[in-house]
C-alpha cells in the first residue's frame, strides 16, 4: 500500500495537443521534476512503513555548429529502515535498445541504495567531425558520445551485514553462492562512457557502451553495442 505525489515544472515548454495527448515541440526548457512515496504499514496489507523522495532536473545546450548537450540530474533518498526490495535500485537497462536515462552495463539490482545523485550526458555533435570526412559527410551520418556517472550510499541501518538476524532486513541476493548485490564505495560512483552513430538511413541509431569501473562484479559486461 503506497501513495505518490509529483510535481512538474517546465517553464516555456510548448506542446501540441491532440485529442489523446500532447506532444512536446520544444526541448529547450528546463525541466523541474520531485516526487514523493510513503508507504503505509497496516493500511490494506501494507507491510512496512516507507518514504522515498526523488528530485530530477533536464536540460539542453546548444552549441550552435558543435550541436547540442542534454544534460539529465537526479538524486534520491529512501528515509526509513526496509528491507532491499524497497532500497533505491539503479535503472537498468536489460535489453539491447539503449533509453535515456537508464544505465546500460549495471546488472539488475546490482547496486542497492538508500541515497543516491546520478548524471546523464550526451552530446550530438551534429558532424562536426564526420563533415570533415568525404563519404560519412554524404551519407549524412552524425557522431554522439555520452557519459553516465551513478553515485549511491548505503547507511548502516539498511545494511544488513551491519544487523546479522535483523527480521526486517532481508539478506542480499546471490546466484551459485556468489553475491550478486553490492554496496557502492561511497568515494567511487559507477561509471559508462559510449560512442554512437545516429542518422544512419535516417532512422538508425547506434553506440557501443563502455563501462569503466566495478569491473570486478560477477556477471557484469564491459561493453556492448546497442540501438536507439
Amino acid at each position: 500500500m503506497e501513495a505518490s505525489l509529483a510535481f512538474r515544472y517546465a517553464p516555456g515548454e510548448t506542446f501540441v495537443n491532440t485529442k489523446q495527448r500532447r506532444i512536446p515541440v520544444s526541448f529547450d526548457a528546463p525541466v523541474f521534476t520531485l516526487s514523493h512515496t510513503a508507504g503505509f504499514k497496516g493500511v490494506l496489507g501494507g507491510e512496512y512503513n516507507y518514504n522515498l523522495t526523488e528530485i530530477g532536473l533536464y536540460k539542453r545546450f546548444w552549441f550552435s555548429s558543435w550541436g547540442k548537450i542534454d544534460m539529465f540530474v537526479k538524486g534520491g533518498a529512501q528515509w526509513n529502515k526496509v528491507p532491499f526490495p524497497l532500497l533505491i535500485m539503479p535503472a537498468a537497462n536489460l535489453s539491447y535498445i539503449l533509453q535515456r536515462e537508464t544505465f546500460n552495463l549495471i546488472n539488475n539490482m546490482e547496486f542497492l541504495n538508500d541515497r543516491y545523485a546520478s548524471l546523464d550526458v550526451s552530446w550530438d555533435l551534429n558532424g562536426k567531425i564526420f563533415n570533415r570526412i568525404p563519404l560519412l559527410k554524404k551519407l549524412k551520418w552524425r557522431e554522439a558520445i555520452g557519459f553516465k556517472m551513478l553515485y549511491g550510499h548505503l547507511t548502516d541501518k539498511n545494511n544488513p551485514m551491519k544487523h546479522p538476524g535483523d527480521s526486517e532486513l532481508f539478506l542480499f541476493p546471490t546466484r551459485d553462492g556468489r553475491p550478486t548485490s553490492f554496496v557502492m564505495d561511497s568515494k567511487t560512483p559507477y561509471m559508462e562512457c559510449s560512442v554512437g552513430i545516429h542518422n544512419i538511413f535516417k532512422i538508425l541509431h547506434i553506440d557501443y557502451v563502455r563501462r569503466l569501473n566495478y569491473l570486478d562484479h560477477p556477471m557484469r559486461t564491459n561493453g556492448v553495442c546497442g540501438l536507439w
